[in-house]
């Protein structure tokens, strides 16, 4: 009886470290999956959201609960740089828009207003 239990107990012990081991590659192959830039982003984004799922069915549930507020910091942060990325596309757009220079202003300016980027008064406009 002894020896069964202590057959019982190896097999035990096997089976929790092939576990372990089996654990280990899933977590490699998940993070490999969700670091690779070729996968693509629905994936990554379902993959995601379904490690946030279990991890909150654990009962560990502040790990899920980061992991969802970590998400959403993400998601206004990119809502946020979208916005401001429109902002200075406008600007641009605008600053290209009056940028032009005047020909008629230039070419009539006069002779002593004109000066170079040292402040000197140039003797003819520049073309």
């Amino acid at each position: 009886m002894l020896i069964r239990k202590k057959e019982h107990l190896q097999h035990r012990i096997a089976c929790q470290e092939k576990l372990q081991d089996l654990g280990a590659l899933a977590l490699e192959v998940v993070e490999a999956l969700l670091t690779d830039t070729e996968t693509p982003i629905e994936i990554r984004l379902s993959t995601a959201f379904r490690i946030v799922e279990m991890c909150a069915k654990d009962s560990n549930k502040e790990i899920g609960q980061a992991i969802i507020s970590g998400i959403e910091d993400n998601a206004k942060q990119i809502e946020k740089n979208a916005c401001e990325l429109a902002t200075l596309e406008s600007l641009l757009r605008n600053n290209n828009n009056s940028s032009s220079l005047n020909h008629e202003e230039f070419v009539t300016a006069p002779v002593d207003a004109i000066v170079d980027e040292n402040n000197n008064h140039l003797n003819r406009p520049l073309m």
